[in-house]
C-alpha cells in the first residue's frame, strides 16, 4: 500500500480545519431561540378595513409577548369611529400587563370594536410565535 505524501495529508489538514472553523462560525452566526422565547421580536402590522377607512394596527413584540399596540390611523377620522382610539388604548395597557388576548374583557359598549382588534392582534401573535420543544 503506498502512502500519500507529506504535502498532500497537510493539504488534507488544512481543508479539515477550514471545515471546522467554517462550522463553528456558521452555529454563532444562526439565530437561537432563547430558553423560554415565546415570539420573534419586532415590530408588526396589519392592515384593517374599518368601513370605506383603511388603518394599520401596529403590535410590538419582545420574547414574551406584547409590549404595545398603536393605531396608525391613515385616513380614519375619531369622530367616525369614536370607540376605536380608547379600545386599542385599553388592549395595549392590559397585553403589555401580561395578559393574553384571551384574558382581555370587552368592555360595555365596544364589544364589537373590541374583539375586531382582538382578532386582528392574535393573527399577529400567531404569525409570530415561535414552535419550538424547548419554551415551556
Amino acid at each position: 500500500m503506498k502512502t500519500k505524501p507529506k504535502k498532500e495529508m497537510m493539504y488534507i489538514a488544512v481543508i479539515a480545519v477550514l471545515v471546522i472553523l467554517v462550522l463553528i462560525l456558521l452555529s454563532f452566526m444562526l439565530p437561537k431561540n432563547k430558553k423560554g422565547q415565546i415570539y420573534e421580536p419586532g415590530v408588526y402590522t396589519k392592515e384593517l378595513q374599518i368601513g370605506e377607512f383603511t388603518v394599520e394596527l401596529e403590535v410590538s413584540l419582545d420574547e414574551k409577548g406584547v409590549i404595545s399596540v398603536d393605531l396608525i390611523s391613515g385616513d380614519i377620522e375619531n369622530t367616525m369611529y369614536p370607540l376605536l382610539k380608547p379600545s386599542v388604548e385599553m388592549i395595549s395597557k392590559e397585553l403589555a400587563a401580561g395578559k393574553s388576548v384571551d384574558e382581555i374583557s370587552s368592555s360595555e359598549g365596544s364589544t364589537f370594536t373590541e374583539k375586531f382588534l382582538l382578532d386582528a392582534i392574535e393573527e399577529i401573535l400567531q404569525k409570530r410565535r415561535i414552535t419550538d420543544n424547548n419554551n415551556p
